[in-house]
């Protein structure tokens, strides 16, 4: 009679494990295809930014780094690669960094419109630099030359480009 007990203790256990398995297969699954896609479209992001008014450029001081799970949504979406998640899933978040002219001393006259804020683009600038660190050990480092032209300021994909080391 012992036996049979231990039997189905075992077995029970061996359930649960199998069904604990395949839900945490479930969820790596998941936050595997949505990093793949967060990356992604963060770096068609800054292959297509442009300058609002052709002077300002829109400040974006956090993003999405990485997925988690959690019974919290506290950042379910990334502004950035504008990507959503499911319940239950949140962005782990991280800074972006922006480098003017090569320095990291060099901060532009912020200004906010429309309830946004902008580093106003002007004549001293002559590159902008963009890095985005994702947790996975890739990056995504950004590099534009600043161009005047008519009176208004383009951002040009520098010849390295939008460079992601993943």
């Amino acid at each position: 009679m012992d036996e049979v007990v231990y039997i189905i203790i075992i077995f029970s256990l061996a359930v649960v494990l199998g069904i604990i398995l395949i839900f945490v297969k479930k969820i790596e699954k998941y936050k595997n295809y949505m990093y793949i896609e967060l990356v992604t479209n963060s770096e068609n992001y800054f292959r297509e930014l442009s300058l609002l008014e052709g002077k300002y450029l829109e400040i974006i001081e956090t993003h999405g780094a990485n997925i988690e799970f959690s019974l919290k949504n506290h950042h379910s979406f990334d502004y950035i690669s504008n990507v959503s998640l499911k319940k239950n899933y949140s962005f782990i978040q991280d800074k972006v960094l922006y480098i003017f002219n090569e320095k990291l001393s060099i901060k532009p006259l912020i200004v906010e419109k429309e309830g946004k804020k902008y580093f106003e683009i002007t004549d001293e600038l002559k590159s902008i630099n963009i890095l985005v660190s994702f947790e996975k050990q890739s990056h995504i480092l950004a590099k534009y030359k600043v161009i005047k032209n008519e009176g208004l300021y383009q951002l040009i994909i520098d010849e390295e480009g939008v460079n992601v080391n993943e």
